[in-house]
C-alpha cells in the first residue's frame, strides 16, 4: 500500500475541521482505523470514491493546500 495524503475531517461543536496525518506515519495511521471503524478488526475497510466525488475532494485539497501556503508565506519575514 503506498498512502500519498491522508487529510482527516471531523466535525466539532458543529464546525468542520481537519487533521492532516504526515506521509511518515501514513501507513501506520491506515493500518490502525480497522479497530475504529464499525465492527472493529485488524483489517481496514476503505471505500472508492465515484469518480465525479474523487474530483471534488481532490479539488478540495488543492484549495485548502494553496490557501495554508498563502497563509505560511504572509508570515514569512520579509526580506529586503
Amino acid at each position: 500500500m503506498n498512502v500519498t495524503a491522508i487529510n482527516v475531517f471531523i466535525q466539532v461543536d458543529g464546525r468542520e475541521t481537519m487533521a492532516i496525518i504526515g506521509a511518515e506515519q501514513g501507513e501506520l495511521f491506515v493500518r490502525a482505523l480497522g479497530a475504529f471503524q464499525a465492527a472493529p478488526t485488524n483489517d481496514v475497510t476503505l471505500y472508492n470514491l465515484p469518480p465525479e466525488v474523487e474530483k471534488h475532494v481532490q479539488n478540495a485539497r488543492l484549495a485548502l493546500f494553496e490557501h495554508w501556503n498563502r497563509i505560511k508565506a504572509a508570515k514569512q519575514p520579509k526580506r529586503p
